[in-house]
């Protein structure tokens, strides 16, 4: 780039656009391959899928649940017309390849559109957002079926860039699009739209105290409309939340494992960054000390957005004594280190915001700062890559619970068994197979599983009963005989679930062989009318 006097040069429009292109370039093929690995075998990855096709078979009009299980329907209704058209293997990987790397384009867009960040910025800039598409933590959530997070985590900074627009100079079309971004996230997922909406209250209240005491009370009158503009959508979607609102605070099944203890927190952390925790151990580190200090650019909208999001996360964590609200750390780190490039690493720039520059001796950082960084970025990204791809082989098989042998199993109750059949399903490794008997099966299902995952009180109800089902020792005339009398007409049976005790199975088998109706690998289905 060429230098004039001190500053740089505008770049040419195509050497702009170059950060870009390449970062767009980076998802497609970071999208590629996580599509490859989730349909690398003759089944649908993911557990969570299962469950994403019942509910968009709920919601159109095709329930074999209780109609009050309810979820947001945007990752419902999208998985069941992918799998309507492309079938259920092709469904999972597409929906896993896409929301695993929304979270990076969410924010790339809302850092290269803060205020203050200029085009030279996005060299590095890209490359720092790209470690949100790579990271062990988001193949994980793709390698479950963590859709609705993903594309939640994705559209939260776009939201939150979108509010700070609409703070700084009230105008409909800003304010618009905000409240499209808001429904966007309301229709998405419940958990990422609380986090949401404590970031994007710390970020209104950042900005009305940057305004001098005497303009606050005229400032914020202003932005009222504004505010309950973006609001609204809250207020449309109240009778569908209202249903899932009230079972969760009913709900006194407890989950330890998210529980917020000090113990869970790093735990949490530990596990989401396994793949490479020497370089997340330092951003989460620089994510609290930098805002510390550059607290002098706290009138900045790159610093406003640092300390909502990690107001988000500490605010989420503590309302609701959970641990969960740590998988946004991620999103701070990155906004925390954009921070450091606009302020101090960019502050030559000619499109640096006015009073962003920290000192004289920061006004003249040299432009190959700025290459450094980015070739420094590029390293962690290429490294994070690697580890992160070969972490997510594991994740897509831990999670992988539907083998082939039970998608056949499953396909079979759907195509030969009535309508109203009702299919006991056992655990696999614990994980609720009964999700893709719903989903795919269209059939309703008692199914195992651990209670701490689910909400409402009649999923509750048929785990409890499956879950007595398929204690071991199953199967026996006992657990077969209570079976038939909680109702179960099949029984679906994982032979290779750790709930399963293989004699027991064998001698079941021997002596009541009329009660298989369905062999296969790795499945048996068993009616247990037959005793």
């Amino acid at each position: 780039m060429a230098r004039r006097g001190g500053r740089y040069a505008r770049p040419r429009p195509w050497l702009a656009a170059a950060p870009d292109a390449g970062f767009a370039m980076f998802l497609v093929l970071v999208a590629g391959a996580r599509y490859g690995g989730l349909t690398d075998q003759a089944a649908p990855a993911t557990i969570d899928s299962g469950n994403w096709l019942a509910f968009g078979h709920a919601l159109l009009g095709h329930s074999v649940r209780d109609p009050g299980i309810i979820y947001p329907p945007l990752v419902p209704l999208l998985t069941a017309g992918l799998a309507s058209a492309f079938g259920p293997i092709t469904a999972a990987g597409l929906m896993g390849a896409v929301s695993s790397v929304l979270p990076a384009a969410g924010a790339y867009l809302a850092i290269r559109a803060t205020e203050g960040t200029s085009v030279r910025a996005r060299w590095a800039l890209a490359p720092l957002a790209a470690l949100l598409a790579v990271t062990g933590s988001t193949g994980e959530a793709a390698a479950w079926g963590g859709f609705p997070q993903l594309i939640g985590m994705g559209l939260t900074p776009v939201l939150l860039v979108l509010v700070d627009r609409a703070m700084r100079e009230p105008r409909w079309r800003s304010t618009l699009a905000a409240t499209g971004a808001m429904a966007a996230i309301l229709v998405t997922s419940h958990f990422v739209f609380t986090f949401a909406l404590f970031s994007m209250g710390a970020l209104v209240v950042l900005a009305w105290l940057a305004r001098p005491r005497g303009e606050r009370v005229a400032w914020i009158g202003r932005r009222v409309p504004h505010l309950a503009a973006i609001g609204t959508p809250v207020v449309l979607v109240v009778p569908f939340y209202l249903p899932l609102v009230r079972a969760m605070g009913e709900n006194r099944v407890p989950d330890v494992d998210s529980a917020l203890t000090v113990g869970n927190a790093i735990r949490s952390l530990e596990f989401t960054y396994r793949d490479l925790p020497v370089l997340w151990h330092v951003l989460i580190v620089l994510a609290v000390v930098i805002p510390v200090v550059l607290r002098r650019t706290w009138r900045s909208a790159p610093w406003r957005l640092t300390v909502a999001t990690a107001a988000g996360v500490v605010v989420g964590s503590a309302a609701s004594g959970e641990a969960r609200f740590l998988y946004f750390v991620p999103l701070v780190c990155v906004f925390a280190g954009a921070l450091w490039i606009v302020a101090v690493v960019d502050a030559e720039s000619v499109d640096a915001a006015d009073g962003m520059a920290l000192s004289t001796r920061a006004a003249v950082v040299p432009g190959r700062v700025m290459t450094a960084t980015a070739l420094v970025l590029l390293a962690a990204v290429g490294v994070q890559a690697w580890t992160g791809a070969n972490l997510f082989a594991d994740q897509r098989s831990y999670y992988g619970i539907v083998t082939p042998g039970l998608y056949d199993a499953i396909r079979w109750i759907r195509d030969e068994t009535p309508d109203d059949a009702v299919i006991g399903v056992s655990t696999v490794d614990d994980a609720p197979l009964g999700w893709w008997v719903e989903g795919l099966g269209e059939r309703t299902a008692v199914y195992a599983s651990p209670l701490q995952w689910l909400v409402y009180p009649d999923e509750i109800r048929r785990a409890t009963e499956a879950n007595e089902v398929f204690a071991p020792p199953f199967p026996t005339e006992s657990s077969m005989a209570l079976a038939r009398d909680v109702g179960m007409t099949y029984v679906l049976v994982a032979t290779s679930s750790n709930r399963i005790a293989p004699a027991e199975l064998d001698a079941f088998l021997a002596a009541h062989p009329d009660t298989v109706v369905y062999r296969g690998p790795d499945a048996l289905v068993l009616d247990p009318r037959a005793l």
